[in-house]
């Protein structure tokens, strides 16, 4: 069985830059989970309560911190929440400024979207590219056969 260095070099140059520019972006959602997850270690967990929707319905929760009714309105991904639902809200030590929703959407979002989803293309692509280049390099051989 050959080793990964040698189909490594069997591969076309633009196929093994898709695919670096794959593991790069793979490296990335990997970073952004583990920084969601800190984030998480780090920050304290309180309830709160969906009391509204914004226009692109996402939900606004209210929440108590030190003692004051706090909102949470934030721009990005969010489960879809009926009113009255409780959800937890991560609040950091530098406080509510920087707040995110409990739960896998907001976790998972960042490094699915902007890290994983462009990695599977380019990894899709730079398969096709190697494939592409192994068929022209059958034609060309088998070419060569039919004139000697």
């Amino acid at each position: 069985m050959p080793s990964v260095a040698i189909l490594w070099n069997r591969l076309p140059p633009k196929s093994r830059a898709l695919f670096v520019l794959a593991a790069l972006l793979v490296c990335g959602a990997t970073g952004l989970l583990v920084e969601g997850l800190y984030f998480r270690a780090t920050a304290t967990r309180v309830e709160g309560t969906v009391i509204d929707h914004d226009n692109r319905h996402r939900p606004i929760v209210e929440y108590r911190w030190d003692g004051q009714q706090r909102r949470y309105e934030r721009a990005g991904p969010s489960p879809n929440l009926p009113l009255d639902a409780k959800v937890g809200i991560y609040v950091p030590p530098d406080g509510p400024s920087s707040a995110r929703l409990a739960g896998p959407i907001p976790l998972l979002f960042m490094p699915a979207w902007s890290c994983l989803m462009p990695a599977a293309f380019f990894a899709v692509y730079g398969v096709i590219v190697a494939l592409r280049d192994q068929r022209r390099l059958t034609k060309g051989a088998a070419a060569a056969e039919d004139r000697n």
